[in-house]
C-alpha cells in the first residue's frame, strides 16, 4: 500500500504529541538561513506572485494511485468470495445449509466492513478538492496550508522546526513541525516533493521556497521566478487530460535532476514498459480525480 501518512487529518502524522527531536544534524533545516543550493520547484507551483506562492499537496504526484488500487483489491476480494461461495455451497448442499448459512452471515458482515474501508479512502479522493493547497505569504512571513479535513492551519514560517525525514516504505520527505514551549510536535505539514533518499535535490526544494520567503527585493524575487519553468494552474480550472498523463508519469522522471525539465528527465525505459496497465490505471483514477 503506498504512503497516505497525513492524508487524513493532521493526526495521522506519527510524530505529533512527541518531542522535536533531530536524529541527524545533517538533515535539520533552518528557515530564513541561505543554503548554496540549486533551486529545485519540482513542477509542484500553482501561482506565484510578488505576495504569495502556492504550491499542490505532497500527495499530488501518487494521486490516483489509491483509487485504482483499493478498486484492484475490492474486485479480487469480490471475485475471492464469489468462487469461496460457490465451493461452499457444493460441499455442504443440503445437509449443511445452517452452517453454510452462518458462514454466509460471517462473510457478508466482512465484506460490508470491507466496503466501509474502501469507501473511506477513496472518499478521500473522488469526493473533495482537486487538490489541497500550502500557500507561502512571503510579507506576512505566513504559511497556509490545506488539510484533507478541508481546514485552513496558520504557520509561522520563521517558527517552524524543519527537518527531513522517512516513514516506514516511504520517500524522504521535509517535514515543517510547529512545536510548543516544551519542545512538543503541535501540528506538521511537509512540502510537496518527496525523493527516496536524502539528496540534494531534496535541499533544493526546501531552499526554493526558503529562497522566497526570504526575498527582501525585486532581484531576489526575481531569482526564484526563474527557476520556475511550469505553472500548474488548478486554481482556475480543472486538470486537462494532458496534465493528468504528465503528472501520472512523475515517478519515471530522474528526479534528482531539475523535474523543470521534463525533455531531460522523462526516461521510458523497459520498467515504465513493464508498468504500462499500472500507470495506466493510476491514469484513470487520476482522471477520475480531477473532474471533481
Amino acid at each position: 500500500m503506498i504512503d497516505i501518512i497525513g492524508r487524513g487529518k493532521n493526526g495521522t502524522y506519527d510524530t505529533l504529541g512527541k518531542a522535536y527531536k533531530v536524529d541527524n544534524l545533517q538533515h535539520e533545516l533552518r528557515p530564513y538561513q541561505k543554503l548554496d543550493y540549486p533551486l529545485r520547484p519540482q513542477r509542484t507551483v500553482v501561482q506565484f506572485n510578488s505576495t504569495y506562492m502556492e504550491l499542490v499537496d505532497m500527495w499530488d504526484s501518487i494521486r490516483g494511485e489509491i483509487v485504482w488500487s483499493q478498486l484492484f483489491i475490492l474486485s479480487v476480494l469480490l471475485f475471492g468470495i464469489g468462487i469461496f461461495f460457490l465451493v461452499l455451497g457444493m460441499i455442504f448442499d443440503k445437509d449443511g445449509i445452517s452452517l453454510y448459512f452462518v458462514v454466509f452471515i460471517l462473510l457478508t458482515s466482512m465484506l460490508f466492513a470491507l466496503f466501509y474501508v474502501v469507501l473511506r479512502r477513496l472518499s478521500r479522493e473522488l469526493f473533495t478538492y482537486t487538490y489541497f493547497p500550502i500557500r507561502f505569504n512571503r510579507k506576512e512571513g505566513k504559511v497556509y496550508v490545506m488539510g484533507a479535513n478541508k481546514k485552513v492551519e496558520t504557520y509561522d514560517w520563521g517558527s517552524l522546526k524543519i527537518q527531513m525525514q522517512t516513514d516506514a516504505n516511504a520517500p524522504w520527505d521535509i517535514r515543517c513541525c510547529d512545536v510548543d514551549d516544551k519542545g512538543i510536535i503541535q501540528r506538521t505539514f511537509s512540502l510537496p516533493f518527496r525523493y527516496d533518499r536524502v539528496y540534494k535535490v531534496l535541499y533544493g526544494h526546501f531552499e526554493f521556497v526558503n529562497r522566497y520567503m526570504s526575498a527582501k527585493d525585486d532581484s531576489e524575487l526575481a531569482e526564484v521566478a526563474s527557476s520556475i519553468r511550469h505553472i500548474f494552474p488548478v486554481h482556475q480550472r480543472k486538470e486537462t487530460f494532458k496534465e493528468s498523463a504528465q503528472r501520472s508519469l512523475f515517478e519515471y522522471h530522474q528526479d534528482f535532476y531539475d523535474m523543470e525539465y521534463p525533455e531531460d528527465t522523462l526516461k521510458l525505459d523497459w520498467t515504465f514498459m513493464i508498468n504500462i496497465p499500472f500507470w495506466f490505471l493510476k491514469l484513470l483514477g487520476r482522471r477520475d480525480r480531477s473532474s471533481v
